[in-house]
């Protein structure tokens, strides 16, 4: 994801650039393949402006995530992680369970089959996300 990229669609929504969002934006931006916690993002902003507040960058969020900026993912069962999209085709992800890291796998094992399936059980899919976890290089080493 560009600063252009993002800065267009802002402006297509009709959305203002305020100090605190471009805070937020230049944050996920320079975090752009690591999953940061809401948590985490606001001390990283916080950094930068001391202004920003919990309710300012979960709504920055919500209106990142419904202008499909978002990549959205359950680290744990009570912790959501985010970074700004990657591509703008289907993919999955690798995450480390240390630092974060994110990286793309361009390889998606849905079969057709599958989806045929579940169209035969009268299931419609829309959607479907893969996520692997373990530890990245850097973390891998550091843990032996």
């Amino acid at each position: 994801m560009t600063l252009d990229n993002l800065l267009k669609t802002l402006h297509t929504a009709k959305c203002r650039m305020t100090s605190q969002r471009r805070t937020i934006i230049d944050v996920l931006l320079a975090n752009e393949n690591t999953l940061l916690s809401a948590d985490h993002l606001l001390k990283l902003c916080q950094q930068k402006n001391p202004d920003i507040n919990t309710t300012t960058v979960y709504r920055n969020l919500e209106l990142l995530d419904a202008l499909k900026l978002m990549y959205t993912v359950n680290i744990d069962r009570n912790t959501m992680g985010y970074k700004l999209v990657c591509h703008d085709y289907h993919h999955h992800h690798m995450i480390c369970l240390i630092c974060g890291k994110m990286e793309a796998i361009e390889y998606c094992p849905i079969s057709p089959d599958l989806i045929d399936q579940a169209t035969a059980r009268g299931f419609s899919i829309t959607n479907h996300n893969l996520e692997l976890y373990g530890y990245c290089h850097t973390c891998h080493t550091d843990l032996l």
